[in-house]
């Protein structure tokens, strides 16, 4: 098998890259090269990355040949662009207007720009105005208090900066159920064919989880519903467990900033009494508005978990559902990456 070894150095520029390029094609590549040198094989890259097998090894080859510079387009090739800077800016209005069929869009774009283009060629200027292809989502922000949610998102970009100096640690608090019955992603497909999956009644796995933006997880898990006795118990134990760990490192614990929402067991009786004890010990609990899930970075890992990651063949089983969970969150960082920004 073909692995690429980074030297310290170039582990770091790829990763600077992988998060912060403006570039996709540069993130992508930089993220096949780290996750080659985590360990992981090509085709399990490709799959990660939903690019086909040869687009890895080219990226590997170009890397190998030129180093940093092997990952840049060239400039000169492919062929010249159907539609110039200003008809694409015109062809991505008309299908922002159509975002569920660029067939139906096909025919106002031909009288705006007197060009004919094929669905390939519009996928194309759509992925280079930043358009992806995804689910429509449910939305509740028209239940939320749209003032609360600005000022609880500003103090959470200060709480950011913080700990982007060291000064405190943000954690991202949740708890997230897994069973037999499959969250179904999006997934090519041939003409013809259907990608079917197992689905059956189960109990439920639940996983709660404290992360950080650093792509670390300390995970618990539940067999069965999460009430808030367990609840109170697993914030004990993390309580105690970065006390162990400051105590062992010879260094007293960064204040730690707890982001929660307000589910009914996070607002329990038996939950807030709690709380002042916490905060004595270096652990602060804040919560988010109402109808404000994306201020709560962990539900990106859930999601990821539960359309991206997860293998088909954990839905023959709760025992391989329960081992596919605990290798996702086990490969958290290294295998599996979340760029938070």
């Amino acid at each position: 098998m073909r692995y690429i070894q980074l030297e310290t150095n170039s582990e770091e520029t790829l990763t600077e890259m992988y998060t912060n390029h403006s570039k996709y094609q540069l993130r992508q590549r930089a993220h096949a090269l780290l996750l080659s040198n985590a360990g992981l094989p090509i085709n399990d890259i490709a799959k990660v990355l939903g690019i086909d097998r040869q687009s890895v090894v080219r990226c590997f080859n170009h890397w190998e040949e030129k180093g940093l510079a092997g990952l840049y387009n060239q400039a000169g090739r492919g062929r010249k662009p159907l539609f110039t800077p200003e008809e694409e800016k015109i062809v991505i209005k008309i299908l922002d207007s159509n975002p569920r069929k660029i067939e139906g869009a096909i025919p106002e774009i031909e009288r705006e720009t007197g060009k004919k283009g094929s669905k390939s060629t519009f996928k194309r200027i759509l992925k280079r105005g930043t358009y992806t292809w995804r689910r429509i989502r449910k939305s509740l922000k028209d239940k939320r208090d749209e003032e609360d949610f600005r000022a609880a998102q500003e103090e959470l970009n200060g709480l950011k900066e913080l700990e982007d100096k060291g000064l405190i640690d943000l954690v991202f608090f949740d708890e997230s159920g897994f069973s037999l019955i499959p969250y179904l992603p999006y997934a090519w497909q041939k003409k013809g064919q259907i990608i079917e999956v197992p689905s059956a009644k189960s109990k439920a796995l639940n996983i709660l989880g404290f992360m950080k933006r650093d792509n670390s997880i300390e995970p618990y898990s539940l067999e069965g519903s999460a009430n808030s006795s367990a609840i109170v118990s697993i914030f004990d134990d993390y309580v105690n467990q970065r006390k162990e760990q400051a105590k062992g490192q010879g260094v007293e614990p960064k204040i730690a900033y707890v982001i929660i929402d307000n589910a009914p067991i996070h607002n329990s009786k038996e939950f807030r009494k709690n709380e002042l004890k916490w905060e004595a010990q270096g652990v602060r609990v804040k919560r988010i508005p109402p109808y404000s899930p994306e201020l709560n970075l962990i539900e990106i890992l859930w999601r990821k978990m539960k359309y991206e990651w997860i293998g088909f063949d954990a839905y023959e089983s709760f025992e391989k559902l329960v081992k596919w969970v605990e290798n996702m969150l086990k490969e958290f960082g290294s295998k599996y990456i979340i760029n938070f920004g």
